[in-house]
Parts: structure tokens; sequence; C-alpha cells
């Protein structure tokens, strides 16, 4: 992972440590080159997750004993890293301290413009003023980064424990915890340890520099100064109130981005079921609601937040004006020592008490609610870890066993079987009969209610729906096991995956991509078969390994690894298809939930056809479906790939390195993120608001100048009455300060506002931009990557640009006020003023390049985090069976050191950064203050351009270190651009070219010549030229790979052809706009996917069909007592359908295609992963109710397809046979032919006997309507 094998942060000296010499040398390579992640120094032990993690778990192990209300994982946090926490805080306190004696020492430095000390004092005071200012620049940026590096520790610990959590967690507890939510709490609640980092140590050092200032200010204004105390601390109960709302707030804005992020996260997961039905714009409506309520949320927060600021800048000016006003109203003579001195230390202390300590309390406020957002997942239940007893004797024996998810009634109900070694158990039965359940019982996945189960010997299991991870196909075999060759290669040659690595381009080493997106569904369910059988296991658990393979290959599957590898082992094989029951030593037939009869095959032979054929049957199974296969797919975060699984093309390394900008962020990102708020309108009116305010902000004290210079002095006593003179000018004071309160307000709330509009419109740009993209975006880009940017990324947009932008133009107004001021008063600081800002700005163009790339590489970096924090949960049932915990957490360290790496990189440049731009200013300082030794000045002159030195002193670091922060996050605007910049389709509608609204009426479909190829690869589809008949049903078969479905792909136009033409009622379909194309096309896959909302969403969208209609329709696909039975057409369902078992969303996608009533319809191997019963289902309501469209069905299982009016035989990319079924069998050779005879001697015969039924039924039907004529 990282070519550096020490850490330069342990090994160099203090002395290195303190002024960042360590980091000169990446700062250096950054400025030649692009940095990337193998140039990163290694963490230290210190900031290791596993080192952290296993801190802060030993004190909540601790803290989980207590009773449940006494929990607390911020005490556990405190108990954790509180001394640290405590010694960087009393070391940032004696900083500011000193930083405070500076104040002190400027009061009587002063005394030397008016000859109160002697040449020689005002000289060593100068020096150690000049000294101070240099070691606090010096010191702070350290701690500082000691600070920030210790939040980052909290929150690497934090993710840390999660993972784990997550590894041990029931499946019951991981339902109520979608991934969406898991990424959102990463990305967002975590972020608040760092985001508020460096403002915890004021805490103490707050009030004591208050304290400490309180006294010097007493000593020159005596009673006054009460006034002054006063005001800031009133300023402490308001802050603490502003930060509980803002807390408040900020829980809401979490739950509010929750809903967001999930909606965006099904929307990613389900692009081709929403592009294949020209669903985009209701989906960008309803992310769109979400995110308008969110946005409602944050738009309060920020108002709150905008006069906040406001009332904190306003007070800078109230706590120096009062006290001044009561020092003169009790009669006291107003000196320049007073009035410098005290705006000096009150614009000091309101720095510390008005800005950071409350940006503290609201930090603290929103970590709080954030912990307790985290603790829910820490505290939910976990996982039954199995006891591992000898595998001397191995076997599985059930007594009695009755299971359940939730309160339902149970999915398996007294369940009792007993399986020794060398044995082979088959499960069968209809839908939602409890297959994969009683599986998920073995597992301990499904908490056993009543019995007792007893497992002798090791477990290794293959899931439903196949799960791969994104790595290579090696890696997702051996699962981080030693490799055998000699075992891997005989699996690979039982699996039938020899072909199809040699045919790779990277072969064993070829990413499958998220998922397995780069695979195609064979090959997922082959892959996920050969790392079940690679397990070292005594016990096989395989639920229905065999439906997303052709006929020919399922029965290899079955001889070679059933039959073969596992002949002599403990095995349990869930399936559909009759045909592998054969070989099975015991045949459990299960009927909801309980065994219907046990026996042989011979003995079963009369049962099974009762359950999986005929009509009655089916009629029956509509009564029979219950929740308890539903209920279990509730409980289980299957997140199979919504992409029809061969979309994507086979042969194809898919998922590419994220791309990462290069260099600094540019001006245009700045000027036109600006811009999108209210355009230039909004520019213009924030310079003059800011030019407003700093005129004012800095005429307040120049007016005070002029005061000191011109008026005479006021008596001595107390309560004499005021000059003239004085009143004039104490008017124009108050009247400046009246005028500052609403400039101040209407700035902030204003900036804030055009920032919030323009990251609303950023997101809505990017959102419509991704459901515009192709597919191939999505094959190139994980879902993780997706959601990373609309979590993370939209964050910092909403919350972190507004701040520093704020923030950036406050600090350029004044830097600019200050010197203007000081050039005024001294033309000759013109000149080291022009040095000052050309090496502060050298300093930051030298830094900033280097800190956009590293935070660009942190963005990447946090993607992979979220990667492997998802694959974990998707894959859990898995990864506990073959034990690979150990092996997913390590590869999720690896990710979270490496991007551990990558944010020490980018806080240390920026305190770096901070460090260098503060000494550049306290070199001014010091040339300032010389200045006025050479060239001495009236007090009241000096007194004015000191403060506001002072003031320039932290505003010119502040500007420069808010400017860094400011380019990062600007990095998230970058990366959202990127996303608005992504190459869209064609237009959905083509004004011109749009067809009749009654087209197609016939339903032919031709295609000429077609090639279809992705990127520079060879093409998938070579020349093809088909033509279907309107009304025709044809069968698309073929090997794994062969093109079948980028040929239904290349229909609804998911990929472009590279030549030919695809005609639909002698339309060009390539010359209409996408959705004239794909509304007329209905579409059911072979992974259904259902949104979020009710049965009526799903059924209808788009709101365009009564309920009546929509009742008919399920009342057509039998699920109309399913549906009634809960809550009919408000029937909720879950993220993803998972509440929903396969065949039911099955049936739902078939009543949403009746509902469309369009003259084509495709099934894309929609019958491949269910039941036969529910096969036959569909195929009859194809054969009712879709009589005269034309029906294009890819499948595995012949005999859905061997009833068509023609089969399309797929090889290699090229149609090699397109005719009848039976006139294709009746030749005795050719492909067909070949897949038939391949599904053994009674199989074929059966299936030849249906291909002849349909051809005598066609003959029958054109005699029958040729006499009709006649007559």
């Amino acid at each position: 992972m990282f070519t550096n094998t020490r850490s330069q942060i342990d090994s160099v000296p203090i002395i290195s440590k303190i002024f960042f010499w360590w980091l000169f040398p990446l700062l250096r390579l950054g400025n030649s080159r692009e940095l990337e992640l193998d140039d990163l120094y290694k963490v230290t032990e210190e900031t290791k997750a596993e080192n952290i993690g296993k801190r802060i778990l030993k004190h909540w192990e601790y803290e989980t004993n207590l009773s449940t209300k006494r929990r607390s994982l911020f005490k556990v946090l405190l108990q954790t890293f509180g001394m640290e926490f405590l010694r960087l805080i009393i070391a940032m306190s004696f900083i500011e301290l000193v930083k405070s004696s500076q104040f002190l020492v400027f009061a009587f430095w002063l005394g030397y413009f008016s000859d109160e000390i002697s040449f020689e004092t005002g000289w060593t005071l100068a020096v150690v003023i000049c000294v101070i200012d240099f070691a606090y620049n010096i010191f702070r940026p350290y701690l500082w980064f000691r600070c920030q590096c210790l939040c980052m520790r909290i929150r690497v610990g934090i993710t840390r424990i999660i993972h784990l959590k997550i590894l041990r967690l029931s499946q019951k507890s991981l339902s109520s915890s979608s991934g969406a939510e898991i990424i959102n709490i990463l990305s967002n609640d975590l972020n608040r340890f760092d985001r508020y980092a460096y403002a915890f140590p004021s805490f103490l050092s707050g009030p004591l520099q208050m304290i400490f200032l309180a006294v010097i200010l007493w000593t020159y204004m005596g009673p006054s100064s009460l006034a002054a105390d006063i005001l800031l601390l009133s300023i402490i109960p308001i802050q603490a109130y502003v930060a509980v709302v803002i807390g408040k707030l900020r829980g809401i804005i979490g739950h509010k981005s929750e809903k967001r992020v999930k909606h965006i996260s099904e929307l990613v997961l389900g692009i081709v079921l929403i592009k294949t039905n020209a669903w985009e714009e209701k989906f960008r409506d309803i992310v769109t609601d979400a995110r308008m309520d969110e946005v409602t949320m944050i738009n309060k927060k920020s108002i709150l937040f905008a006069l906040n600021l406001s009332f904190l800048r306003i007070m800078i000016k109230l706590v120096v004006f009062v006290p001044l006003v009561v020092y003169v109203l009790l009669g006291y003579h107003l000196t320049p020592v007073t009035a410098f001195v005290t705006i000096a230390i009150c614009t000091n202390v309101m720095e510390s008490i008005g800005f950071l300590v409350p940006y503290a309390l609201s930090g603290l406020s929103e970590i709080v609610v954030s912990t307790k957002r985290i603790q829910k997942i820490l505290e939910m239940d976990e996982h039954r870890i199995p006891i591992m007893q000898s595998r001397d004797e191995v076997g599985i024996q059930l007594q009695h066993i009755t299971s359940r998810w939730s309160n339902d009634v149970p999915v398996i109900s007294d369940v009792s079987f007993t399986l020794n070694a060398s044995s082979l158990l088959t499960l069968t039965g209809p839908v939602g009969s409890g297959k994969s359940s009683l599986l998920d019982v073995i597992l301990l996945e499904l908490p056993v209610e009543t019995g007792e189960i007893r497992i002798k010997g090791k477990i290794a299991y293959a899931s439903q729906e196949p799960w791969l991870f994104n790595g290579t196909i090696l890696e997702n075999i051996i699962l981080g096991f030693p490799l055998d060759e000699k075992k891997f290669e005989k699996i690979i040659n039982a699996c039938e995956l020899r072909k199809d690595i040699l045919t790779l381009p990277r072969g064993l080493h070829t990413l499958v991509g998220e998922r397995g997106l780069g695979v195609s569904g064979g090959q997922k369910a082959r892959i996920n078969l050969a790392r079940c059988l690679y397990a070292d296991g005594d016990i096989y658990l395989l639920d229905d390994p065999f439906s997303a393979v052709d006929t020919r290959v399922g029965r290899h599957l079955l001889d070679e690894c059933i039959m073969g590898i596992l002949k002599n082992k403990c095995v349990i094989l869930t399936t559909h298809h009759t045909h592998h029951l054969s070989p099975a030593s015991q045949v459990l037939l299960l009927k909801k939930g309980k065994i219907e009869k046990v026996g042989n095959y011979e003995e079963m032979k009369k049962s099974l056809p009762e359950v999986g054929n005929g009509l009655d049957a089916l009629c029956e199974m509509e009564k029979e479906i219950t929740n308890s296969d539903a209920t279990r797919a509730q409980y289980r975060i299957t997140q199979y790939g919504t992409f029809s699984d061969k979309i994507a093309p086979a042969n194809l390394v898919i998922v590419k390195k994220e791309f990462v900008s290069v260099g600094l962020v540019g001006w245009r990102i700045y000027y036109n993120h600006l811009v999108s708020g209210n355009g230039m309108i909004g520019i213009l009116f924030i310079f003059i608001l800011s030019s407003v305010y700093q005129i004012l902000y800095t005429g307040i004290d120049y007016w005070l100048r002029l005061w000191l210079l011109q008026v005479s002095s006021i008596p001595d006593k107390v309560g004499s009455t005021l000059s003239n003179d004085n009143k004039y000018y104490l008017a124009v004071y108050a009247g400046s300060i009246l005028l500052f309160i609403p400039v101040t307000i209407l700035r902030s709330t204003f900036i804030y506002k055009i920032l919030l509009n323009a990251s609303v419109h950023l997101h809505d740009e990017a959102l419509w931009a991704i459901l515009r993209a192709p597919i191939k975006f999505f094959e190139f880009n994980t879902s993780w990557r997706v959601l990373n940017r609309f979590a993370n990324d939209v964050g910092n947009v909403d919350e972190l640009v507004p701040f520093h932008y704020h923030t950036v133009i406050v600090n350029i107004a004044t830097i600019s006020g200050v010197l203007v001021i000081a050039t005024i008063i001294q033309p000759v600081l013109l000149i080291p003023a022009a040095i000052m800002v050309f090496l502060g700005t050298f300093t930051w163009i030298f830094y900033a390049k280097v800190a956009s790339n590293a935070k660009r590489l942190e963005s990447s970096a946090k993607s992979a985090v979220f990667g492997d924090m998802s694959t974990t949960v998707s894959g859990l049932p898995t990864i506990r069976a073959q034990g690979a915990q150990a092996y997913f957490d390590n590869k999720f360290l690896k990710s979270q050191n490496l991007h551990t790496a990558s944010f020490i990189l980018t806080i240390a440049a920026t305190n770096w950064c901070s460090s260098v731009i503060g000494c550049i200013a306290s070199f001014f300082s010091a040339v300032v203050i010389f200045a006025f030794m050479i060239s001495p000045e009236e007090s009241a002159t000096v007194g004015l351009v000191l403060s506001n030195i002072f003031l320039l002193n932290f505003t010119f670091i502040n500007y420069f270190y808010r400017l860094a922060e400011l380019n990062n996050v600007l990095v998230s605007v970058e990366r959202l651009v990127e996303y608005t910049r992504i190459p869209s389709e064609i237009e959905l509608k083509i004004p011109r070219r749009r067809p009749h609204f009654s087209w197609p009426q016939r339903g032919e479909i031709r295609l000429k010549n077609l090639t279809i190829g992705y990127g520079n690869n060879e093409p998938v589809l070579k020349g093809v030229s088909v033509m279907v008949g309107g009304g025709e049903k044809v069968g698309v078969v073929g090997r794994t790979g062969a093109g079948k479905t980028t040929l239904i792909s290349s229909l609804f136009r998911l990929v472009e052809p590279r030549s030919g033409e695809i005609h639909i009622d002698g339309i060009n379909t390539l010359q209409i706009g996408l959705h004239d194309l794909r509304t007329k096309i209905s579409y059911i896959s072979q992974n259904p996917i259902l949104f979020k909302g009710t049965v009526k969403s799903n059924l209808d969208p788009l709101e365009c069909y009564t309920e009546q209609e929509l009742w008919e329709a399920l009342q057509k696909v039998r699920l109309t007592y399913r549906i009634l039975s809960s809550e009919g057409l408000y029937t909720e369902v879950a993220e993803l359908g998972t509440n929903f078992s396969l065949g039911e969303k099955q049936l739902l996608c078939l009543a949403r295609s009746l509902l469309n009533k369009n003259r084509i319809l495709v099934l894309d191997e929609a019958t491949s992963n269910i039941h036969p019963a529910t096969d036959n289902l569909i195929q009859e309501t194809l054969r009712v109710h879709f009589v005269d469209c034309t029906v294009v069905v890819v499948a595995h299982r012949l005999d859905t397809v061997m009833d068509m009016d023609r089969i399309c035989v797929v090889e290699d990319g090229k149609v090699v046979e397109f005719d009848e079924p039976f006139t294709l069998l009746s030749q005795g050779y050719g492909r067909l032919f070949e897949l038939v005879q391949k599904t053994g001697v009674d199989s074929a015969k059966n299936l030849t006997r249906i291909a002849q039924e349909a051809k005598e039924r066609k003959l029958s039907t054109k005699v029958s309507i040729r006499n009709h004529r006649m007559n």
C-alpha cells in the first residue's frame, strides 16, 4: 500500500515536528509533480486504525456492562482521549496567555511616544512584542495540528469499531440500518470531529484569556471596564443557546440527508429500471423533494449561523464602544493608551470568547447528537457466534426447529431432520416455502425460537443471489485464504470457469466490479460456487446455485461439483429444478415453512408435480403465498446488482480508478460557484455590502483617532458634563455603529443565502447529469463513489463552503482596510506591505497545489473506505459463513489507514502554511513597530495603527488559512461539477422526429448488420441481422457471455451500436428520442427491483392509472391475495423491495408491464432465479394477456422458451440459429439440439415434446384461421 517503509513523522526530532520540516520533501515533490497515494508517509502506530479501535473498544466494553440508560459513547471517548485533550488544552491555553501578555507590553510601549518610558525600555518592549508574535505563530499551528490529529484519531477509531460491529450484527439489526445510512454517518456525523477540532481548546483558553485581559483592562479603565466584562460574559449564555439550537437543527438535517441519500442509493442501484421505463424525471422529482426538505432545515441553520456571526462582529465594536462611552460619561480623561489598549484587548478577547468558544460549543452540541446516532448502531443486537464442534463426526441435526424474523408468522415451523457425512439433502418447494430461511437457521443468521440445532463440522455457503466484491476473480474465490494451485485448478474446471478466464483480458486478475458488474450473471453464479468449493468445509450449503446458468452448464456443475468434488461431503442443496433432485440421498419438500414430505427421489416423484406444475397448483399457490420468505428478505441485506446482471460486457475490466483532478482548484470553480447562486448581481451585491462594511469598520476606529487628536481634554472630575466637541464625536461614533449593525447582518445573511442557492443548483445539476448518464458511467463508477459525492461532498458544499467563503470575504476586506490606514499614516509601509502580500501569496500557491492534490487523494481514499464498508454490509452472511471476517477487516484497515495518511498530509500542509504565513505577518508587524521607533508619531496614531496591525496579524493568517480550507472544500464543488459534465445520452425527445403516439402498432423488430462493442474492445455483437414479426414470441438462448443481454440492451439503446440499424415497425429507433423509444417497450430483468414507497407507487410511478386498473393487473398475476393480506395498494415497499420475495417482485414487475400495454415485452432471464410454479404462472400470463404482443425472452431454462414461435441461438456475438424450436430439434444437430441433449435423456424428451406440441398448436391455429376465412 505504501512505498515508504518507515514513518517520517515518528523518526524526526521535535524541532522538525514544530516547524513541519518533515513535510517539506513532500511539499517539494508535490510542486514538481502530482502526488500519488504511494507517495504518502506510512501512518504511525499511534494513528493506525487497529490500535485506536482497541483503545476505544476497551472502554466501550466496560461501558456495555452498565445499564442501557447509563451507557454513553461520548463518555467513553472522554475516558479514552480525555488526558490527551487536557494536555493539549493546557498547552494551547499557555500559548494564548503568552499572546495576551503582548497587550500589556503594548500598553507600556505606547508610553514611549508620550515620553513616559526611556529610549532603551521602548526598544526592549518593541523586541518583546515581536518575539511574542513570532513564538505564537510558530507554536500555535503545531498545537493545532496535534489537536486535529487527536480528533482525527477519534473519528478513525469510531469508524473502526463501527466496522467491527457490522461484522457481528444480526441480520435483523442490519436491516434497520441501510448501507446509505451508515455511509451518511461516516461522511457527515464523524466529520464533526475534524471540523471543530481546532476550536475545542478555547473551552479553557477563552475564559483564562478573558480573566487575564479583564485584569489589564481594569488597570487602565477602572470600573468602566465592567461594562466590557458584562458584555463579554453575556455572549456565553447566548452562544450556548445558539449552540443547542444549531445542534438540534444538525440532528434534523442528518435525518433529512439520510432520506435523500437513500433515494439516490436506490436511484443508482435501479438505474437500468429507471432508464428502460423512462422514469428519469420522476426520480429527479423524488430526490429533489427530499432535497428541498433538507435545504429548508439547512437554510434555517445557515440563517441562524449568519445572524450569529453578524452578532459577534457587531459585539466587537460594542464591547469597545460601551466601556469607552461609560468611561467618558463618568468624566475620565480619554487617552490614546486607554482607547487603543481597550480596542486591542476587546478585539482579541472577542476572537476567542466571541468566535472560538461559540464555535466549539456548536461543535460540542453537534458531536453529542452525532455520538448518540453512532451509539444506536453500537447497541444493536449481534449475530450469534456458532460454536465450532469436532470435525471428526460431520453432520447436522435439527430437532423441532421453529424460527421467525419478527413477530410475524414463523418462517420455519417444527422442522426436524438429520444429515450425516457423505449425504446430499435437496430442499425444494414453492415460492415462500422457507428453503432459504432453513439455510439461515443452519447458518445461525435466523434466530431459533424453539428446538435444538446441532452442527458438527465447518460450514461453507453459496448464496442464492451471487455475491461478489470489487476485487479480482482470484480474490473473490480464495477470499484471503492461501492459494492451493492444485485444488484451485480442479475447482476452476469443475465450475467451468477455465474458458471464461482465458478469454478475459487479465485472466484471474480481472476485476469483477462492484457487485460483479464486470461479469455476466452466469459467471457470477459460478464464481460464487467456486468460492464455496474452495473453502475448507465439511458441510456445504448451496442455495440454488444453478438458477443463473444455462441447462448445459447446470448439468456440468451438478456432475462435477455436487457429484464430483462434494461427493464425500455433507451437502444441502436448494433447487427449483426437478432434474436436480435425482442424485439426492434425501429430498425434503417444504411448504409454508413446514416439512410436507421427505424421502428419496423415487418416493417423491409422485408428489413433486403437485407443487411444481399444473394450473391447479398455480391457483392454489396464490393463496399460499405468505410473508415468510418476504419477511426473510426484509432482514437479509442482499445488495445484488440492479443493472440487468449482464448489461456490462462480460469480458471487460470495467471498474476504473476514480478520476482525480490535478493542480489547483481553478478560478473558474470559484467564479462559477458564486455566479450560480444569484448571478453577477449577487456577486456585485456582496462586493458592495462588504465594501460598506469595511469602510464602516475601519472608519469607526479612524474617527476615534480624530477624536483623540483634536478634542480637548475632558475634566478629571467624575460626572462633568460633556463638551460640545465630545458630544459631536460621540454622536458620530454612535451613529456609525448603528449603521454598522444592519450592514453587517445583511452582508452575512446574503453571502450564506447566495452560497446555499449555489449548492442547491449544483446538486440538482449533478443529479440530473447522473440520471442522463449512459450506462457505461455506472459500469466504471461504483455506487459508493456516487454516494460519496452526494453525501460527503454535498455536505461540504452545503455547510463548509459558505462558512469559509464568508470568512475569506471578511478577511479580504479587513486586510485591505488595515493596509490602507497603515500606508496613509506611514506611506513608507507600502513597500513592506507589498512584500508581505507577495510572500504570503507565493507561500499559499506553493502550498495550495499540494493541498488540492492531497484533498483529492483524501476524497478518493474515503470512497475506498465507504466501498469496503458497503462490501461488508452486502456480503455479511457469506463473509461469516466462510470465516472471512479477518480478511475483510484487514482489507478495511488498509483502506482506512491509507485515508488517514492522506488526511494527515492535508492538515499538516495547512498548518505548515499557517505557520509560514504567520511568521511573514509577524515580520511585517516588526517592520511597522521599528518604523515607528525610528520615526515616532503621536501616540493616538501609533495606537490606531498597531491595534489594527495586531488585528492584521490574526486576519492575515486566518485569511490564508481559510483560503486554504476553502480551496480544499472547493474540491467537493469541483467533484460535483465533474458530475455535471458527464457525457449524456441523446435527447429524451427529439421534436422533429417524434413517432405517432400509436406507434408501434404491430411490434415488428428488425436488426440490420448490428455491431456493438464496448470501448476499443472486440465487438460483443458482430453484424447481427434478425427479423421478429409483430406479435411473435421469440426465445433467445446461448452460452453465458454469448451476447444475449447486449442484444436486449440494444433495443433500449442502453448501449449505442458501432454500426447497423434497429427498426421497429419501420422506424429507425436510432433516430428518435429515448423516451419515445423506451416508453413503448416493457422490460423485466433477471433481478427485479422495487423502490421504497408503496405497491401503488411502484406499479404506477407516473400516476397514469386508476386503482381499479391496478387491481386488475394484480389479479392477472395472481397477487391479489398477497396484497390484500397487507394494506392493499398502500402496502409499504421497503428499500429495494426487500420485504417481498424474488418471485413476488417478478410478478409485480409483470403487473407493471400489463399496465403499460406496450406492443413489445422483453424479459431478460426474468425467471432464472424463481420457482417453476412462479415461472409457469409468468408463462401462462404471457400466453393469455400478451397474446398480441411481441415478446422476446432471454432464458436459461429451455422449457420456458420451447413453446415459443421461434428460438434465436446466440454464440460468440452472432446469431447461429433462428427458427421454430421443433424445426431446429428435428435436424438432429445444431446448437439448440446440443443444448437440449445435455439436459439429460428424460429432460431432452420432455423439451422435444413441448416443442412438438407448440408446433402442432400453431399449425392447428393456422388451419382454423384459414377455414374461418374460407367460410
